[in-house]
């Protein structure tokens, strides 16, 4: 049996971190619901639980999808990862109310980047180790680790 890299758990944790700190962000819409409904925020609350909801429930399976190793865990990871990557842009250049210029955005844009492209890197470094449907045909290095 092959071990398991320490990379599954980190992503795995930071998967994790992030469906939190989307819980909390809805728990925090909840909250303060009456006030968002009176200062009438926009794009609206709808919205806001939409959102928050949405990425509470994908990074939650993408999480547990990783620690159980299926085969199409690093896929879901990305496209979760890549959708909040472009939805986080979304909100921060069209549909905020106080928009910054480009100037004052250009760390937070590296910076995302940079981030987002780790966690591809580590995805696809990962998918080797997933584990292998039944009725898939076997692998070259599960051939030779057999032999020897």
């Amino acid at each position: 049996m092959k071990k398991v890299p320490a990379l599954f758990y980190i992503l795995s944790a930071l998967f994790i971190f992030a469906a939190v700190a989307h819980l909390l962000a809805l728990v925090l819409v909840f909250k303060s619901w009456n006030w968002l409904r009176a200062f009438e925020v926009n794009p609206g609350t709808g919205y806001l639980v939409f959102k928050n909801l949405f990425f509470l429930l994908g990074f939650l399976v993408a999480s547990i999808s990783l620690l159980f190793r299926t085969r199409w865990a690093p896929v879901f990871g990305s496209v979760v990862s890549i959708l909040l990557a472009a939805w986080f842009w979304l909100d921060r250049t069209l549909l905020n109310q106080a928009p910054l210029p480009f100037s004052q955005q250009l760390f937070t844009l590296i910076l995302s980047v940079l981030l987002l492209v780790l966690v591809l890197a580590s995805l696809w470094v990962l998918s080797p180790h997933m584990k292998q449907h039944p009725s898939d045909p076997p692998k070259m290095e599960d051939n030779l680790e057999k032999k020897n």
